[in-house]
């Protein structure tokens, strides 16, 4: 596991090894936070900013284990983490990301 959407009360693991090395082909993101309904919310046709910019921060959270560098995996990870968890608290949405390190 690397990755971790918290959602409510909902806990999104995400493992890296189980993520399409190919990821980037794909037009949908692993986690897609503008279509996910918690505490009461569901997304909608004109999704929220805020939704958007979170489901590409999952997008690369879920995708940084693929890094061949670990150090490098991890270093992105956090930054990742940082502004994301910085973008709900200014929403004041109920989602948290997290980061595990990466194995490698």
């Amino acid at each position: 596991m690397c990755g971790i959407i918290h959602l409510g009360g909902q806990v999104i693991e995400i493992f890296c090894h189980e993520i399409d090395p190919d990821w980037w082909r794909h037009p949908w993101p692993p986690v897609d936070l503008t279509q996910i309904g918690w505490d009461g919310e569901a997304g909608g046709p004109q999704p929220d900013p805020w939704r958007v910019e979170l489901t590409k921060l999952g997008d690369v959270l879920a995708t940084a284990g693929h890094l061949r560098d670990a150090e490098q995996a991890d270093r992105l990870g956090a930054v990742v983490v940082e502004v994301g968890n910085a973008i709900a608290e200014q929403a004041r949405a109920n989602v948290r990301f997290e980061w595990a390190t990466h194995a490698g």
